[in-house]
């Protein structure tokens, strides 16, 4: 009770972001000149160049709540060129394939290990639609990254990833959502496959990542992370149990 009171009381917030550069600027300091179109029927929003007309794509969606001391993404996901959209149902339809993906991680002491270890399971699930119903599927297998990694996350998402591409053979040239609840910072530059998401992996072309945080429950893909890190839990007790039966 006492976390959803406190999340239903959370301001939240909703904007599309996007890129404001010297074009925009004023000769005033600190000051920039834009118009703002909103069509409340069609559900979208453009940013134009007051000067020139020109208008300014928004480059992500991006949800949240106000914090006490700062803004807080619970969700941010790339638009698409054409998309003026601050909706999802028009953001769901650039891919081909949703999935996500939660690592967890416990330190277990067992006379298996010569020191106390750290153990890394990830949980997917996939979104899918049969008869026109949507629903979240299980992947039925976990993904266990390397013991004491140190980041076990994304380790776990290049098996994703691998999984997927051996899988998925569709001919359908939209790109695979990746659905994860870390390194915010850091995913446009895994998305414009300027940095490694693991070692010298880079993103494959065909996916890309939109962040989605579990302490919400305010979209699908909130709930698609919030299945997995539930599924990782459960998968990581069970490891425990098989451990302490082991040592007995």
């Amino acid at each position: 009770m006492g976390k959803k009171s406190s999340e239903k009381k959370r301001k939240r917030f909703q904007f599309l972001n996007v890129n404001i550069t010297s074009k925009e600027a004023t000769d005033e300091p600190g000051t920039i000149k834009i118009n703002l179109e909103l069509d409340l029927l069609k559900g979208t929003s453009k940013v134009f160049n007051s000067f020139s007309g020109e208008q300014i794509k928004s480059n992500h969606l991006i949800m949240g709540y106000i914090g006490e001391n700062k803004w807080k993404h619970t969700f941010q996901i790339k638009s698409d060129a054409a998309d003026d959209t601050y909706g999802l149902a028009q953001k769901l339809e650039r891919y081909k394939h949703i999935i996500a993906i939660d690592t967890n991680t416990k330190l277990i002491e067992s006379t298996i290990f010569t020191q106390p270890t750290k153990v890394s399971l990830g949980a997917a699930v996939v979104f899918v639609e049969e008869d026109k119903v949507p629903k979240l599927k299980t992947i039925n297998r976990p993904f266990l990254a390397s013991f004491n990694s140190l980041i076990p996350e994304n380790e776990n998402w290049v098996q994703l990833i691998e999984l997927f591409r051996k899988e998925c053979q569709c001919a359908d040239s939209r790109k695979i959502g990746l659905v994860v609840d870390s390194d915010l910072g850091n995913i446009e530059s895994y998305n414009r496959r300027e940095k490694p998401i693991f070692k010298d992996y880079l993103l494959p072309e065909e996916f890309e990542l939109i962040f989605a945080s579990d302490k919400v429950s305010d979209n699908l893909f909130n709930e698609m992370i919030k299945r997995c890190h539930y599924l990782s839990n459960m998968f990581i007790k069970e490891i425990e149990e098989k451990i302490s039966k082991a040592q007995a």
